[in-house]
């Protein structure tokens, strides 16, 4: 086999890299949260905790695809004359595991699988389609204050391998400065989706809070701060210390949050419920240009508000996963439907692509 290389090595290692583990893109023109009403509260004579909102995987607010991660937006307030410090936030899962927040992208899908695993060896919660889980049948779990018929899953669609999967044959290897051919077939996408997640890891750090931090008498400050994906949260810690020492506040999620990772149920489509008024052409995907892509299919479901405005995105299948993604869910967000009496509705949705 005959062997030429220049700077193609260092590439060769980052495609490779760019296939292990989960692939998630930055959103251009993400969608921003609302906040109304808080999700849920917990006070005590010395701090207020109001969970704003929390963004979960392909929801409302998301600004990557596909995230690993729950990303809560918690306001903090001191209720005393002398400043107090956070040191540091935590979930509880379904089972009552304590998952404090995390800083780095590859800890976060760790955990994530972790709450997975843990899931499936409890014997007290049953997968479903796709990453669904439901209670486990005549069962219960300690503690829930949940109905056991309540379903709970991560929303949107599993990433699978980017990059194109090399055939036997092929004897020359040769590394170009941009794409890896192998056996004639390019490898380019393994390298672009290790830079989006470069990428997506670079922003994750820009947006969280670090923590311990500092609130001021009186003061009220909003934390931004990234969880492992816990679907049906029991609640959240936060341990903070004053002059007189460390303290622990805790905010009953159990009721709140108990929908918050459920996914999409089709519904029976009515008159009003499909009626498309406004759809945007997508932008063919350069990625899929350099991958040697000639066109994909996407669908998914929304849920659509009265007015037609879509409020969440779930990706049901991607013909190529990390590749067209994210363009997919940026013209998914700017469809547009009939106004519904019903204040909210699903509808499916499907974005085609072809160069």
């Amino acid at each position: 086999m005959s062997l030429r290389c220049g700077i193609g090595i260092p590439i060769l290692l980052l495609a490779l890299a760019g296939c292990g583990g989960g692939g998630q893109k930055l959103i251009k023109d993400a969608s921003l949260v609302e906040m109304a009403a808080p999700v849920a509260r917990a006070f005590d004579d010395r701090i207020e905790v109001a969970i704003d909102a929390v963004i979960v995987r392909n929801g409302a607010g998301a600004w990557a695809t596909d995230a690993d991660w729950d990303e809560y937006l918690v306001s903090v307030r001191s209720l005393l004359g002398e400043p107090l410090q956070v040191k540091e936030l935590a979930v509880f899962d379904a089972l009552g595991t304590r998952r404090p927040a995390l800083a780095d992208r590859d800890a976060l899908i760790e955990a994530s699988r972790d709450v997975e695993a843990r899931y499936g060896q409890s014997g007290q919660l049953v997968k479903t389609k796709g990453y669904g889980w439901q209670i486990a049948a005549g069962g219960a779990v300690a503690g829930l204050g949940v109905a056991t018929a309540v379903g709970i899953a991560y929303t949107g669609a599993a990433v699978m391998g980017g990059a194109a999967t090399a055939g036997a044959t092929g004897a020359a290897m040769i590394f170009p400065p941009v794409l890896v051919i192998v056996g004639g077939v390019m490898m380019g996408s393994g390298i672009v989706r290790s830079m989006n997640n470069a990428s997506v890891a670079e922003e994750l750090q820009r947006r969280r809070t670090p923590l311990p931090i500092t609130i001021g008498a009186r003061e009220a400050r909003r934390l931004d701060l990234f969880f492992p994906l816990t679907p049906l949260p029991r609640g959240l810690e936060v341990v903070y210390a004053d002059a007189q020492g460390d303290h622990v506040v805790h905010a009953d999620t159990s009721a709140a949050l108990a929908a918050a990772h459920m996914p999409v149920q089709p519904e029976k489509p009515g008159p009003d419920m499909d009626a498309l008024i406004h759809e945007e052409s997508p932008r063919f995907p350069k990625d899929a240009v350099r991958a040697g892509i000639d066109s994909g299919v996407v669908t998914a479901r929304l849920v659509v508000d009265a007015a037609g405005h879509p409020r969440r995105v779930e990706l049901v299948e991607v013909s190529h996963p990390g590749v067209f993604d994210e363009e997919a869910i940026r013209v998914l967000w700017r469809y547009r439907y009939a106004m519904s009496h019903k204040p909210e509705r699903i509808v499916d949705a499907r974005v085609e692509f072809a160069r």
